[in-house]
C-alpha cells in the first residue's frame, strides 16, 4: 500500500488532517502548524469553451447567481471570469 504524505501549500509543515468536506465533496485538510484550511487537490478545471458558455449566459442577462446555480458554478467563480474579460 502506497500512501501519500501531504504538505501544507502556505507553510511547507506536514502536521495536516482532514476537516471535513467541501460542498462539492472534496476532504478538506488543516495545517496544525498554520492553521490553513485547503483542499489539496482541487479536482475540478474548467474548459474554455465552458466558461465561454457562462459568460454569454451571463451577457445575456441572467442573474450571477442564477447562472452559477444554472452551472452548478460559484457566483464568485462567475463573477471573476466576467471581470477578466
Amino acid at each position: 500500500m502506497v500512501s501519500k504524505i501531504y504538505k501544507c501549500h502556505v507553510c511547507g509543515s506536514s502536521k495536516i488532517v482532514k476537516n471535513g468536506h467541501t460542498r462539492k465533496g472534496s476532504v478538506r485538510y488543516l495545517c496544525k502548524d498554520c492553521h490553513v484550511t485547503r483542499v489539496l487537490e482541487p479536482d475540478e478545471t474548467y474548459s474554455d469553451k465552458q466558461k465561454e458558455l457562462v459568460i454569454k449566459t451571463y451577457q445575456e442577462r441572467a442573474s450571477l447567481r442564477g447562472v452559477g446555480r444554472i452551472f452548478d458554478i460559484s457566483h464568485q467563480t462567475v463573477l471573476n471570469w466576467v471581470k477578466k474579460n
